[in-house]
């Protein structure tokens, strides 16, 4: 993704209060983006959907529980 397409796609995030950004010290050039309170919300609830939905996909395999632990665990893992 360029530089001008994570600006434009931050750009409603953050009018919505999802997403802050802050000029770079270090460089004028950069801009730090950070998740505000809401937008954790919004990503904790986005997660929940997303493992709902992996779960419900996966009980139909033999191994389903192992299945969805694991996927489970590397979805946690992301959104750290």
């Amino acid at each position: 993704m360029t530089p001008a397409g994570v600006t434009r796609a931050l750009r409603p995030m953050e009018k919505l209060g999802m997403v802050s950004t802050v000029k770079s010290k270090r460089d004028a050039r950069l801009a730090i983006a950070a998740l505000t309170p809401a937008g954790r919300e919004v990503l904790e609830d986005a997660g929940q959907v997303v493992n709902d939905t992996a779960r419900i996909c996966l009980e139909r395999s033999p191994k389903a529980e192992a299945n969805i632990a694991t996927l489970t665990d590397l979805l946690d893992d992301l959104a750290r």
